[in-house]
């Protein structure tokens, strides 16, 4: 999913949905009622100008190395991707925007 500085996915359809990781904006989880048996965990990836562009569920082939990838980018907020993965409900926890940044609480 993620090589040379492209992350792409292959729909159910077959079709090839992709952002290079210098035009990804943000980062969504989306959650629905689902689980446990459905595929109640997506991510969401927006390219320029906030477009949608790539949707993959969670346990993806690939999924761990972007993941990886992901949540390591400048201001990744791990307290929503928290919140995201406890939710039973229809709901979107973004995670991370290009413009944001993570504050240092002083002492």
């Amino acid at each position: 999913m993620l090589d040379d500085n492209l992350i792409r996915v292959r729909d159910e359809q077959g079709r090839l949905q992709f952002v290079g990781t210098r035009d990804l904006s943000a980062v969504v989880v989306e959650t629905n009622d689902s689980g446990p048996w459905g595929l109640d965990v997506w991510w969401l990836l927006f390219g320029a100008g906030d477009q949608l562009v790539c949707t993959f569920p969670q346990g993806a082939a690939g999924e761990p190395a972007l993941l990886e990838y992901l949540m390591a980018l400048p201001g990744f907020d791990y307290d929503q991707l928290s919140r995201a993965m406890r939710s039973t409900a229809n709901d979107r926890f973004p995670v991370w925007h290009a413009g944001s940044v993570r504050l240092l609480e002083l002492p």
